[in-house]
Order: C-alpha cells, then sequence, then structure tokens
C-alpha cells in the first residue's frame, strides 16, 4: 500500500517586485501551513517523505509543514524537483512514478492548475478542486511507485 498527499501551496503573496519563482507566503499562507500540519497530525498521516516544487511558495510550504508536523522530516532533507513547478498531471505522475519503494507515505508540494488536475487523474473524480493550501491524499494498492497509474487512486481524505 502507498499512499500520495498533495499538497497546494499556501497563499503567497502578489507582489510584482517578485518573480513568480520567489513569491513567499503570506502571512494567511503560514496560518494555513501551521492548520494543515494540525488537522494531518489528528489523522495520523506521517510522512516519510516530503517532495516540492522549487518555487518559494512551495518550498516554504512544505518546510513548515515539515517543522509544524512534527514528522521528523527536516528542512534540508526535502526533496526539489524542478518539475513540480508550474505541471502538467503528467509531471506529478511522473514524479510518483520515480520515487523510491522505501517511501509508503510521501506529500508532494506543488501548484494548480496540475495539481488539481492531477488529484483528478489519479482518483477519476473531476470534483476535486484544490484551493490555496488544500491537501488531497490518496490511496494506491501497489507495492512499488512505479505501477501508480491514473485512476487507480483512492480519494482518502481531503482537506480544503
Amino acid at each position: 500500500m502507498k499512499y500520495l498527499t498533495l499538497v497546494r501551496h499556501a497563499s503567497a503573496v502578489h507582489d510584482s517586485s517578485y518573480r513568480d519563482i520567489e513569491r513567499p507566503l503570506r502571512e494567511k499562507g503560514l496560518g494555513k501551513v501551521k492548520f494543515i500540519a494540525e488537522q494531518c497530525n489528528e489523522r495520523g498521516y506521517r510522512p516519510d517523505l516530503l517532495v516540492s516544487s522549487p518555487a518559494a511558495r512551495a518550498f516554504e510550504t512544505a518546510a513548515l509543514y515539515a517543522e509544524e508536523s512534527g514528522c521528523g522530516i527536516t528542512r534540508d532533507s526535502i526533496l526539489l524537483d524542478e518539475n513540480l513547478y508550474m505541471p502538467s498531471p503528467g509531471d506529478i505522475l511522473d514524479c510518483a512514478r520515480g520515487l523510491d519503494n522505501a517511501f509508503s507515505d510521501v506529500f508532494i508540494f506543488s501548484h494548480n492548475n496540475g495539481i488539481s488536475w492531477a488529484a483528478q487523474e489519479f482518483c477519476g473524480d473531476r470534483s476535486i478542486l484544490m484551493p490555496t493550501g488544500s491537501v488531497v491524499r490518496i490511496q494506491f494498492n501497489i507495492d512499488l511507485w512505479r505501477d501508480v497509474i491514473f485512476g487507480q487512486g483512492r480519494k482518502v481524505d481531503f482537506l480544503p
């Protein structure tokens, strides 16, 4: 059994003095990450790997999640995947398929529209729309990450 939790980065500043990839989280976004960590902890979600887009707002969401959740993952051990910045659903699928099988509970921090579309494709559920700071937890009845395919995931939880 493998669990993939998709997290759309929390709310970021919309300031034209930043390049898009450099936009940091807003105060509201910081509070949302703390809420996400609390909710995931209450549900017993304990990731063994965090993978993030290199964009500041996604990485900051992942790093703050790691700190607030107490999951034991350090900021320095968060994997960065360039393909998670403004991804297609296929980019997220490729990321999942490339994961080390030693990990069974992985959180991916990325961006819309790709992350919402990927969640829809994984679960076969077009109603999934992910606002900033939302989480979709998906269960796959597989042993190897390379066997992840669209349509075979089961949505376990959604935190809007």
